[in-house]
């Protein structure tokens, strides 16, 4: 019996290195299908953060253009002159819901959206307190918010006009739509404890 006895053990010792083996193969396969996820993750995000700053550049290009126009027609104060140069200037990217111009009292005199109607007071509005406050030149993007006009979730870019002792004129803004810069990325399967964002 001691024949059937080391079988019986070389049977078991055979089954528990079979199921070791199957366990060490499964944890491999774990562990690469988790690296393969962690670098499509990466890609991910690179591709969100190239898509969001080609937009906020090209943003940002058209408010400098705006804003020389604006100071070289001096229509600060002109709606009608703002509404011709937005006409010319803006933007046309699915992102942007409106260019808008508040002036130094922090009113909107004009957008390039005719559906965002113009005088609305922003005087109380992050983007328009920083530029109040802030004597930089640098464009200042705001956090996400619901827009006020066009209930969309939005973050506004803006530049201050500035007259040449350093006064504010007023704020030349574009308002970008959230859903519209991750609507790409919306169909792609990041598994079910995934989750896409911009904050």
């Amino acid at each position: 019996d001691s024949f059937s006895v080391r079988l019986i053990a070389a049977a078991l010792i055979s089954i528990v290195l079979t199921w070791s083996l199957l366990g060490l193969d499964l944890w491999r396969m774990h562990g690469e299908r988790i690296a393969q996820a962690n670098e499509q993750a990466g890609s991910l995000a690179i591709a969100i953060e190239q898509r969001v700053t080609r937009t906020l550049r090209i943003t940002d290009q058209a408010l400098l253009l705006m804003r020389g126009e604006i100071l070289r027609q001096r229509a600060w104060k002109d709606p009608e002159t703002l509404h011709r140069i937005f006409r010319g200037s803006a933007p046309h990217l699915d992102e942007i819901v409106t260019v808008s111009f508040i002036d130094a009292n922090g009113i909107s005199l004009a957008q390039s959206n005719p559906a965002v109607p113009a005088g609305r007071n922003y005087a109380a509005s992050d983007l328009y307190r920083h530029h109040l406050s802030v004597g930089s030149d640098e464009p200042y993007v705001e956090k996400p918010i619901v827009g006020p006009a066009s209930g969309l979730r939005i973050f506004n870019v803006s530049r201050a006009l500035r007259d040449s002792h350093g006064e504010l004129l007023g704020v030349v803004s574009a308002s970008i739509r959230t859903d519209i810069l991750s609507q790409e990325f919306a169909s792609l399967r990041i598994g079910k404890n995934g989750s896409l964002g911009l904050h």
